[in-house]
């Protein structure tokens, strides 16, 4: 689930470096680190492996619990394999990232 803690030889990959890169150039005011990494395994043709929608915030402690002022936060993902409608691709709401 945390591939980087369980096997450190991933830590720094190339993909992380790039995603890094990124979350600098868009919270270009904030002090952008990573907070953690995870790998989620879906078996093949497993048809109940199943993440509901959700917003990602909601599973994080609030900026008080954090000791921050600020949760500018950026989600990155990266898939091995194909992904489409059928086999269970990420899906994002438009306008959902859109400032209130």
């Amino acid at each position: 689930m945390l591939p980087t803690k369980y096997y450190p030889p991933l830590k720094n990959n190339v993909y992380e470096r790039l995603s890094e890169s990124m979350a600098k150039q868009l919270y270009v005011e904030s002090d952008m680190t990573k907070d953690y990494d995870q790998l989620l395994d879906k078996r093949p043709a497993k048809e109940d492996a199943v993440f509901a929608w959700h917003q990602d915030m909601a599973y994080w402690p609030g900026n008080k619990a954090l000791g921050v002022n600020c949760t500018d936060t950026c989600t990155f993902s990266l898939a091995l394999d194909d992904s489409d409608e059928q086999n269970g691709c990420l899906r994002y709401v438009v306008g959902s990232g859109v400032s209130k």
